[in-house]
């Protein structure tokens, strides 16, 4: 009930405060009692309870406050980035322009303007001098395909390889120039008719490589001697002594006659035979060069076997001839008991011609 009161006649100060200013303007003092009242409350005013309400005084309506416009700043505040850009900055264009390169000229393969031999009808082997001109060429080569079909032996080139020449001496044909530089090279071939220096042996005319150039053909003091699985031929020329085997395995691969060179090592004085080897009945102990190769070499005793018959002597022929390839040598040779054999030295191989 005190709080009422007291908000009571803290009320009734405010609006008679507010008449009285209301009046002619004369001033009017309010009681002093009331005043410390008033006073009183106010310092107390804060603890009222919010369901009391008063009367609201109509109070003039405030001044709004200035609107001030913000305006940009004539002058930037901005600084500089503290790196410059990657990118460099265009060139100054100057009043004169640099003219292109001149571009090198291209480099071509050599051109060879003439290529002649002195003669071209020779026999095999003959010498034969070449000639070229040509224009580029820093190197220059002379070769052929020779008689066992396989490249020559590379031809010295002396001097100036696009004025040049060389002497020769193919037993094939064609010949072949090669210019070379460093964009290529370029060729040319000169056609040479080459004659066989040797004929073939009559016997020989019509067998399967008579186009070919045979070798000198052989005469020579022989002897022979047939065994149980082959026979035994030396040539006194070559002091040599082939041993033919009818049959047997050569190689990997092949399966059939072949046959073996070997050197005749007996000489005047040595043993003829081993007269601890005794034959069977009918059969033969070889002596002296065909003796001493039978007893030495196991092989060829195991696979021979005995002789049939005794060694017989005569004279008989040979000839040789390449064909393809650098160990393609091929004889054929004509045995005491009048058959001709034909032997390929790759292989080891023999049959009958024809």
């Amino acid at each position: 009930m005190q709080r009422h009161r007291m908000f009571g006649t803290v009320l009734r100060a405010v609006l008679s405060a507010l008449l009285m200013s209301a009046c002619a303007g004369r001033p009017t003092a309010a009681p002093m009692a009331e005043t410390a009242d008033v006073v009183a409350v106010t310092a107390t005013a804060t603890d009222l309870s919010p369901t009391v309400t008063a009367p609201t005084p109509s109070l003039p309506p405030a001044t709004p406050p200035a609107t001030s416009t913000l305006r940009p700043s004539a002058t930037s505040t901005r600084q500089p980035p503290a790196t410059l850009p990657s990118t460099p900055p265009a060139p100054t264009a100057t009043s004169t322009s640099t003219p292109p390169p001149t571009p090198a000229p291209q480099l071509t393969p050599p051109v060879i303007l003439s290529f002649t031999a002195d003669r071209t009808d020779i026999a095999e082997r003959e010498t034969v001098v070449l000639h070229w001109k040509g224009t580029g060429a820093t190197s220059a080569a002379i070769w052929w395909f020779d008689a066992h079909a396989m490249p020559s032996p590379p031809v010295e080139i002396n001097g100036d390889p696009n004025d040049g020449s060389a002497s020769i001496n193919p037993d094939a044909s064609p010949i072949h120039l090669t210019l070379r530089n460093a964009a290529g090279e370029t060729e040319a071939m000169v056609e040479l008719n080459i004659h066989c220096v040797y004929a073939w042996i009559p016997e020989l005319a019509g067998n399967p490589y008579a186009d070919r150039c045979p070798q000198e053909p052989i005469y020579t003091l022989a002897a022979q001697q047939a065994f149980e699985n082959g026979f035994m031929i030396w040539l006194a020329n070559e002091a040599v002594i082939y041993v033919f085997y009818n049959s047997g395995v050569q190689g990997p691969t092949f399966t059939g006659p072949y046959f073996h060179a070997y050197a005749d090592r007996f000489r005047e004085g040595d043993p003829e035979n081993d007269p601890t080897l005794v034959p069977p009945e009918g059969r033969y102990q070889p002596v002296r060069g065909f003796g001493l190769v039978w007893r030495t070499e196991t092989d060829v005793r195991t696979t021979l076997g005995w002789a049939i018959a005794p060694e017989s002597g005569g004279e008989t022929w040979a000839q040789r001839f390449s064909g393809v390839g650098r160990y393609a040598s091929y004889q054929y040779l004509k045995g005491l008991d009048g058959r001709i054999y034909f032997m390929q030295y790759l292989d080891g191989r023999w049959g009958l011609y024809p």
